[in-house]
């Protein structure tokens, strides 16, 4: 009788080794379906790069977020091309996918499966019950990895360090848990977390013999996550197409946390303060009174909180402008010299920005032009309304206007002694100096930085 309840004991003992062995195998490949990579090939001028990154299905119609640098901020969207999706540990040419933009609340990226057959294969991030985890527990990611032409799935483990806020409340594991932009779960396998890139790790490096130290962060895997309910928040607010609704703003630079020795004279050592370097002229914050050096202490009635990263104090202003729309009231507490006052800021519609800018090559002279935007203006310290003329985006290298000394970010003034007021006059002044037979050369004014210059570029062929 012993040895039979000793056999039993033993077989129970390992069944359970068993299913423990395969409970991670098999809950990786279940939630693996949540997850794909995304394609693209970003064209120049020049050659075509191809793009990866990692997104997660986030509903049946096949809508799949990445995070923000997944595009980069300055590439037009018309030389985003030939996008797909590939699912995770599923050899094949992938399935047609297009590019939905970039929310203005978040800054997410958004993808579109076109396939029907790959949507049908796919689990929604929100089929998963959203949990939580405490400190010291365990949580898993999932892990992509490129071989050959497939992308494999894989489990990485750690336990949760500690958690901040960012404004968004992020946790950090005490081992790299997640490819960035994949999934993290905890130990019974509810969803905790979306995984972002880690933070800058430093490197001793040398060059020409020289040693430098460098910052740079990992991207293939990482312990930093934002949480699960924060990411849910954000999905609220998809877009249908790039550019399709204006990003919100209020016409300010360079927003600072208040220093903890001005906000411990100013009272201000439970919460958060921000202050204002610049307000534009003509702009939202200009019209409502608002001041440079003024101290925003508020918002909606409610003081900003005290975050231990400083610039997440900055974020959480920025979060609030970027959740309302262009005409929606900003009420504000500040502080101005020793007084306290109360301010509400009628939201604008944002300028556009350098993607957006319409742009012409010119093969035959080896440069790109582009209109001027009002980051530029900023940039350049100068106002909007005397901003004119064109940028150069674009210079071929070894091309005639490269030898000649032109560069990217080349501010255009004048053509051939022709004043250039705008961008659609520039275009047609280098067209005429594209199909002109002269020889000789064509004298361009730029200005870069503080300084004017005359660059004389020979029309010889190249």
């Amino acid at each position: 009788m012993r040895c039979c309840i000793t056999l039993l004991l033993w077989c129970f003992a390992l069944a359970t080794l068993r299913a423990a062995e395969t409970r991670p195998a098999e809950m990786l490949a279940q939630r693996q379906r949540s997850l794909v990579t995304i394609t693209y090939v970003m064209e120049n001028e020049m050659n075509r790069q191809e793009v990866t990154a990692v997104g997660v299905v986030i509903d049946e119609e096949g809508r799949v977020v990445t995070a923000t640098g997944a595009v980069p901020g300055w590439l037009p969207v018309d030389r985003i091309t030939e996008i797909k999706a590939f699912p995770v540990d599923d050899a094949g040419d992938g399935y047609e996918a297009h590019y939905l933009g970039q929310s203005p609340r978040s800054s997410l990226q958004f993808f579109q499966i076109d396939a029907p057959e790959l949507r049908e294969q796919l689990t929604p991030v929100t089929h998963w019950r959203v949990g939580e985890v405490g400190l010291g527990e365990e949580v898993w990611g999932i892990g992509v990895t490129q071989e050959d032409l497939d992308y494999l799935p894989y489990w990485l483990g750690a336990r949760l360090s500690s958690d901040i806020y960012l404004p968004r409340p992020h946790g950090v594991a005490t081992d790299v848990v997640a490819t960035p932009g994949s999934l993290v779960f905890n130990s019974t396998g509810e969803w905790v977390g979306w995984s972002l890139e880690g933070f800058p790790e430093e490197y001793d490096l040398q060059i020409e013999g020289r040693g430098y130290r460098a910052q740079l962060r990992p991207t293939d895997e990482s312990n930093f996550f934002l949480l699960a309910s924060s990411l849910l928040e954000e999905l609220q607010d998809v877009p249908t197409a790039p550019d399709a609704r204006p990003w919100t703003w209020m016409g300010v630079t360079g927003l600072q946390p208040l220093d903890k020795e001005t906000s411990r004279f100013l009272g201000l050592e439970d919460q958060g303060a921000v202050i204002v370097s610049e307000v534009l002229d003509g702009q939202p914050a200009d019209q409502a009174g608002l001041q440079a050096r003024d101290i925003i202490t508020g918002i909606d009635g409610e003081p900003i909180p005290y975050f231990r990263a400083e610039f997440a104090m900055v974020e959480y202003v920025n979060m609030a402008i970027d959740h309302r729309s262009p005409g929606d009231a900003l009420p504000l507490d500040i502080i101005r010299g020793d007084e306290a006052r109360e301010i509400t800021i009628t939201l604008g519609e944002g300028p556009k920005m350098v993607r957006q800018a319409e742009r012409t090559y010119f093969p035959k002279l080896g440069l790109t032009v582009r209109e001027m935007v009002f980051d530029d203006a900023i940039a350049r310290r100068v106002d909007w309304d005397d901003a004119q003329g064109a940028v150069v985006s674009f210079v071929r290298p070894n091309s005639n206007p490269d030898t000649a000394g032109l560069k990217p970010g080349d501010w255009i003034i004048e053509v051939n002694g022709e004043e250039i007021t705008d961008y659609e006059p520039a275009v047609a002044a280098l067209e005429q100096v594209r199909d002109s037979d002269e020889s000789g050369e064509y004298v361009l004014l730029v200005q870069r930085g503080n300084e004017t210059s005359l660059i004389r570029v020979p029309r010889t062929a190249q």
